[in-house]
């Protein structure tokens, strides 16, 4: 079951959303911060916490706790946001909870945030796992996929299925989608239209996380100050980020670091690696887990 939201306030003004199993998390136990992808919140991670060996140990082996990036979910009140404001938030949160250690999962733009978190406060993260994520700025061609996807975001109705069917690797309104695709698909879109779109407020906050995803510093020049390596778990058939550009590149930049703790190119897997392809994703995430 995906815990209930919970909201902390880091500043005056500002909320935090978050998610916590079990809801205040034992500061004695080892912790998982999962941190999801564009547009979405943290019951992205509903496979993670609904799999019986990893958020059924919740409580019991490990804390999971998932956030949400400023723009997104329950997280508002920061008219102008970066990944930064998001990293320092979720280190305060942390703080707040009483949490020494964080092993970090990002996708996509989680995997933003798990790095400056791991800069901004080297004493708090202990792993790094990408699961469908890169170490480097947008590429030409990358940039000017998502400016074209989001242009006039959230009202141009066929870029909604281009974006679920980029991330997600499925087409939910296809004769062969699954129920669960089906649901996620739906759940998605109507996210988004209620988030993002009918009022000046949700417009700008749309075009908040977009300019968020798109203005992102380069970190490559600050990788140096990182003090743990990363796990790079990446989908062979990634359309947002792919493996010849972003999983290799990373690993070249990681590797001349000392930096790389490990690197799997999954079969079939998507953008939303740990979304679609959660039956590999998850037992990769208990063994990093247990031998924390």
């Amino acid at each position: 079951m995906i815990p209930a939201a919970q909201t902390f306030s880091p500043a005056a003004g500002v909320k935090f959303g978050y998610r916590a199993l079990p809801s205040t998390p034992d500061p004695s136990l080892p912790t998982l911060l999962l941190i999801h992808p564009f547009i979405t919140d943290g019951s992205f991670f509903a496979h993670q916490f609904e799999d019986p060996e990893l958020g059924g140990q919740a409580g019991k082996k490990w804390n999971m706790i998932t956030i949400d990036i400023h723009g997104h979910g329950d997280s508002t009140g920061r008219q102008e946001f970066t990944y930064w404001d998001t990293a320092s938030d979720a280190a305060l949160l942390l703080d707040h909870l009483g949490i020494k250690k964080v092993t970090v999962v990002g996708t996509s733009q989680g995997g933003f945030v798990a790095t400056r978190l791991a800069i901004h406060r080297p004493d708090l993260v202990e792993n790094i796992i990408y699961t469908g994520s890169t170490l480097l700025p947008e590429t030409k061609e990358s940039h000017a996929g998502i400016t074209f996807l989001t242009t006039k975001f959230p009202y141009v109705e066929e870029n909604f299925g281009v974006i679920l069917q980029s991330g997600f690797g499925f087409d939910h309104t296809a004769a062969d989608a699954t129920e669960k695709q089906k649901a996620a698909g739906e759940k998605w879109s109507n996210v988004w239209r209620t988030r993002y779109g009918g009022s000046p407020e949700k417009e700008a906050r749309a075009a908040g996380c977009v300019k968020q995803l798109l203005g992102r510093d380069d970190i490559v020049p600050r990788v140096n100050e990182l003090k743990t390596k990363i796990h790079i778990m990446h989908g062979e058939s990634d359309a947002i980020y792919s493996v010849a550009e972003h999983a290799e590149g990373s690993k070249k930049v990681l590797e001349e670091h000392d930096l790389l703790a490990s690197y799997q190119i999954v079969p079939g897997g998507a953008h939303y690696l740990s979304f679609e392809k959660w039956q590999e994703v998850n037992p990769r995430l208990i063994q990093i887990m247990t031998e924390a």
